[in-house]
């Protein structure tokens, strides 16, 4: 009962006292910057005012009479939640200073694992050698003058810079065109072509911050109000459930197919429909994550199709979050784009896309003047797709994360919505530069007879087999686990293993106010310094419980890894053990199909 009640008063601390834990994690860094550890002195001395202020100014924040209050801030920021840096992650940072501080003798772990989150360099991942080169010289353009940078850099490196800064006025240090540097969309427009054989606009393409920014642009546009709804699957990215909770929108969750390797069905995205209709509830967009996060499936070309019609036949505009293109371990389900999908419904003759004369690339009507010419034709207006694609530098073999690089490809999407995008870009400037110059190299990278081209594609290679690697000795490891099933990673950064929890597990979680799986990634955390990030941050079916883990940390590394994991999973099992057999699997013959709102 005490633990209990620890766990937790603990676990309060970390949901509802973020800032406080970031004030001491701020006097634990003062502490460590002057070679000092924690005790009552140093504290005082650390917290000594540097000039005498008003006596007014050293009150309590409780009682300090506070212009903007909790109950001032707007409920739709308060509502939203984003688990991947939620409570257990805030807690696992305090850990590290502690650690790193000298003052964590006490824990029962030597460091902390952050297996919540896919940043790969953090974990150890490489960066692209060409990259960093070419980076630097665009940095500190003066290295080019120098004879010497001819012996510690390679031509090409030397030549993109070059022709980088050449294309960029001021540098990196300098505003760019709001929708991204013209030549860097042009190296995206001509990488889409490349890979999807269909050519495509530079004007249809927004360079971002990473792809999130993109996404919540596009959230912002399109959501007017709580009638208006997002179809979004379960499980799912929680930047989707925050985005549209933060501009006042209905998230209308779809469940994925854990059974069947985590499938999408076409039959259950139709009940949803009707049922969020049925609530007054209008969808106006769905978002399909391919390869899936926090799931790892790989979406087949035909169940692609067949979302690509449902959105033609529903008026849907598709959000295809395809930041894992690069991450695909399975051999019999290469990745395809959503938009190369539309672009083959359209080319192979669809009725609807035909009637309009819709054609992908630069001549690509809008569909507004499709609508147009077909009431000129005496046709009734048919529908077209209309798909907006997301990638970044985050995720693949790149992994620079940090750089906050991405863009996102209009197809098909009206010109004056595309004009209310760039006003709202504008909004902010730009990108950054950095990011838009690592871009430009991701999809523009060294060719086959450039003197670079050898060694990335070595770099490249071993990343991306060492992935594949991780993701399998990852799951067979989580296998070995008693009352745990996990389905095939095959693309992606992320296990999805689900727990058949024992049902004191679940009665003591729910006591002390938590979800069971929160109540484990919780405990783990405490107990070996692994931070995860249970299940129900995104979403699953009721009476299931989950967690997600990166496979990211260096193979050298896992044995360790999964041997904390397993040990703590049994000693969970063994304390929270009763008579009763484990629960988590046995509730889904009793769910509804349609999902309905999500929260």
């Amino acid at each position: 009962g005490v633990q209990v009640k620890k766990d937790a008063r603990l676990t309060s601390a970390a949901s509802n006292g973020i800032f406080e834990m970031q004030s001491k994690l701020l006097f634990q860094s003062r502490l460590l910057r002057a070679g000092r550890k924690c005790n009552s002195a140093s504290f005082r001395h650390f917290h000594k005012p540097l000039v005498e202020t008003p006596a007014i100014l050293h009150e309590s924040p409780r009682n300090f009479p506070h212009a903007l209050r909790p109950e001032d801030l707007n409920p739709n920021v308060v509502k939203a939640q984003y688990a991947v840096r939620g409570a257990i992650a805030a807690k696992a940072l305090f850990y590290r200073q502690l650690l790193s501080s000298g003052s964590g003798s006490s824990l029962p772990f030597s460091e902390v694992v952050s297996l919540n989150i896919g940043n790969p360099q953090e974990l150890g991942q490489k960066p692209i050698t060409f990259f960093r080169q070419v980076l630097s010289l665009c940095d500190y353009p003066e290295l080019l003058a120098r004879e010497e940078t001819k012996c510690i850099f390679p031509p090409d490196a030397i030549e993109r810079a070059k022709q980088l800064l050449a294309r960029i006025p001021g540098g990196p240090g300098a505003y760019s065109e709001s929708q991204g540097v013209a030549w860097v969309r042009e190296s995206v427009a001509d990488f889409i072509e490349e890979r999807d054989g269909y050519p495509t606009d530079p004007n249809s393409i927004f360079i971002t911050d990473g792809a999130t920014s993109g996404i919540q642009a596009i959230l912002k546009i399109m959501i007017k109000g709580p009638s208006d709804g997002v179809l979004i699957p379960v499980p799912q990215y929680p930047l989707y459930t925050a985005g549209i909770t933060l501009n006042g929108g209905t998230p209308v969750g779809y469940y994925l197919d854990e059974e069947n390797g985590w499938t999408l069905s076409i039959e259950q995205l139709e009940q949803c429909i009707r049922e969020a209709r049925q609530q007054r509830i209008s969808p106006k967009a769905l978002v399909v994550i391919n390869p899936g996060n926090p799931t790892g499936q790989v979406l087949s070309e035909d169940n692609m199709r067949e979302v690509v019609l449902l959105c033609m036949r529903e008026r849907l505009v598709l959000l295809a979050d395809e930041v894992y293109q690069e991450n695909v371990y399975t051999d019999t389900k290469p990745f395809v784009s959503f938009r190369k999908v539309a672009c083959q419904v359209i080319s192979s003759g669809n009725a609807a896309a035909a009637a309009n004369h819709v054609f992908p690339g630069p001549t690509t009507h809008s569909a507004q003047s499709t609508m147009s010419r077909s009431r000129q034709g005496g046709q009734p207006p048919l529908p077209i797709p209309e798909v907006i694609s997301f990638h970044t530098i985050s995720k693949g073999t790149v992994g620079e994360c940090g750089r906050r690089g991405g863009y996102m490809e209009l197809f098909n999407i009206h010109t004056q919505v595309k004009d209310q995008l760039l006003k709202l870009q504008s909004m902010s400037l730009c990108a950054n530069l950095p990011g838009q110059i690592a871009l430009d190299l991701m999809v523009r990278p060294p060719a086959p007879d450039d003197p670079s081209y050898a060694l990335y594609s070595q770099e490249r290679q071993r990343v991306y087999m060492s992935l594949k690697s991780r993701a399998a000795v990852m799951r067979d490891a989580v296998l070995k686990m008693p009352g745990i099933t996990c389905s095939a990673p095959e693309g992606a950064m992320y296990l999805f293993p689900k727990i058949d929890m024992p049902r004191m597990g679940i009665a003591v979680a729910a006591s002390a106010g938590l979800e069971p799986d929160m109540l484990y990634c919780m405990e783990l955390l405490e107990a070996t310094g692994l931070c995860l990030v249970p299940g129900s941050g995104f979403g699953q079916l009721p009476g299931t419980y989950h967690f997600r883990t990166t496979f990211l940390p260096p193979e050298h590394k896992l044995p360790a890894i999964v041997n904390r994991l397993h040990d703590f999973h049994v000693s969970f099992l063994r304390k929270y053990s009763d008579p009763s057999v484990f629960v988590g699997r046995h509730h889904s013959e009793t769910h509804p199909v349609g999902a309905g709102s999500f929260m």
